[in-house]
């Protein structure tokens, strides 16, 4: 869990929501509810048809850059627990 595993959540969605329109948002959130009951050819897209972080596919690797950019941008300067601000 953490870096990677936002990365490939954040590829899925744009690769089959958004660029290849393989699945609606709609479908996708409902089968994310049903924790993929009854959708394991959805389930199975979405596992070993989307580019993933650590594979060297460009696309993920800049969802990543992206993601962490938008974390380090939202911590930095900000007190860390011991009251040191981070930078």
């Amino acid at each position: 869990m953490g870096l990677g595993t936002l990365t490939d959540c954040l590829s899925a969605l744009k690769f089959h929501v958004f660029e290849q329109q393989s699945i609606s948002m709609t479908e996708l959130l409902s089968a994310l509810d049903a924790d993929f009951a009854g959708e394991e050819r959805l389930r199975q897209m979405l596992l070993n048809r989307t580019p993933r972080y650590g594979n060297d596919d460009d696309t993920a690797d800049d969802l990543m850059r992206q993601a962490f950019e938008a974390y380090y941008q939202a911590v930095d300067g900000r007190p860390t627990p011991r009251r040191r601000v981070s930078h």
